[in-house]
């Protein structure tokens, strides 16, 4: 799938998601699991969830976008084998 990173950003906003709250989830979430080092998730909408890999030194959180979002924003997807591409949408 091809798809703009501001496409993302602006149809979470559209959700209620910018980036200022998502960060201010960001700090809550790593907070609430402090010294805790396994994977959590929590469903922020229909449409994405939020993750936190304890286990990394970082503490990363992620912002997961379910495919079907994905496939909507999508400007071009392929389909990609070991014989070559084909366009599937685009």
């Amino acid at each position: 799938m091809l798809i703009g990173k501001s496409d993302i950003r602006l149809a979470l906003e559209k959700e209620g998601y910018d980036k200022r709250r998502l960060m201010e989830y960001a700090e809550r979430l790593r907070a609430s699991y402090k010294g805790n080092v396994s994977k959590h998730e929590e469903k922020i909408s229909e449409n994405a969830k939020i993750s936190l890999s304890g286990q990394l030194a970082e503490k990363p959180v992620n912002v997961v976008v379910n495919n079907r979002l994905l496939a909507d924003l999508a400007k071009r997807i392929y389909l990609i084998s070991p014989e070559g591409y084909a366009t599937v949408k685009g």
